[in-house]
């Protein structure tokens, strides 16, 4: 049952180009209750101010409604792998990515760029919770189904980046190129979970009551970078590098089962990340190469959320 289509355009007219897509997809899927459609697009253009500056702008979406047939038991599987043990499972995300980006080749070896970008949209979801051997099968005292769960996350984020590139020889063959920027990130997630659903069947995120978690998380961050590549003759090169990164992340809100002063939370971050690689090329096709990296994993929704009443996270987690 898949119907896709994907139609795209593009051209040039003077010193302006331009190309979009537009994408429209739809299935009934493997499994009973599995139908899904889905829908994108992209439009971008780009000017060239003269020989050596270029301005380019996009705006894309990406949305898509998925009917999940929910969870199988191993021994459902085996019997059928077709068979769905739920109807009335939905989700679905729609995302807005706009950017704006300016190119400047200042000389033949520095080159400037630009970036601004974003993250705009939602990802919602209502279901009825439970483990595959849980039938969700309409009550014979009420004449409905259970009430579904609802979650619904909102999402607002900015990123700006410059960056420059200069590349230069220092002596005889040795070259040198640097990559260096800044760059500025903030985002807020606006988390609402818990909310009682309606008993329907169909896509619906009315909710009924007072949300179980309604939360902002807040990031700030700024970093500073560089990274310079050494190319000491065509088979041998070095690259040494470094990123500070300064910043913190809040959580404010609510979570029904916790005491409101256990909800505030800011996790502050300042620390230097340093990575070092070098290559030697032993003959075409094959070369020798080593290095080591630094990074961090960041805070992770599920490490700092309890998820019921009964548990509590250590903040000095």
């Amino acid at each position: 049952g898949l119907l896709s289509n994907f139609t795209s355009a593009g051209g040039k007219i003077g010193n302006l180009t331009y190309y979009g897509y537009y994408q429209r997809r739809r299935v009934d899927g493997y499994r009973d209750m599995a139908q899904s459609s889905s829908e994108a697009f992209l439009f971008k253009s780009a000017l060239d101010i003269g020989k050596k500056m270029r301005v380019e702008a996009s705006v894309a979406r990406s949305t898509y409604l998925y009917r999940m047939p929910g969870p199988l038991t191993d021994a459902m599987f085996r019997e059928n792998p077709n068979q769905a043990t739920r109807s009335r499972n939905w989700y679905s995300p729609d995302i807005y990515l706009p950017a704006l980006r300016l190119e400047w080749d200042i000389n033949s070896r520095t080159k400037l760029s630009l970036l601004s970008s974003g993250v705009f949209g939602a990802r919602n979801s209502v279901m009825f919770i439970g483990f595959a051997t849980t039938p969700d099968a309409v009550n014979p005292d009420t004449g409905n189904f259970s009430h579904r769960q609802v979650d619904i996350d909102r999402f607002k984020s900015f990123t700006q980046e410059l960056r420059i590139r200069h590349t230069m020889p220092i002596s005889g063959n040795i070259q040198s190129t640097l990559i260096a920027g800044l760059q500025y990130m903030n985002n807020d997630l606006h988390r609402r979970q818990l909310g009682k659903g309606t008993t329907d069947i169909d896509y619906d995120l009315s909710v009924l009551d007072d949300w179980g978690r309604d939360m902002h998380f807040l990031s700030r961050n700024i970093a500073v970078f560089a990274e310079n590549l050494f190319q000491f003759s065509p088979k041998l090169s070095f690259t040494l590098g470094a990123r500070y990164e300064n910043g913190d992340s809040r959580r404010t809100g609510f979570i029904r089962y916790l005491d409101p002063g256990d909800i505030p939370l800011t996790i502050r971050r300042n620390f230097v990340l340093a990575g070092a690689t070098g290559q030697y090329q032993l003959a075409a096709g094959n070369r020798i190469f080593a290095g080591f990296s630094q990074a961090y994993r960041p805070v992770i929704f599920a490490d700092v959320i309890p998820p019921n009443v009964l548990e509590r996270t250590d903040p000095n987690l």
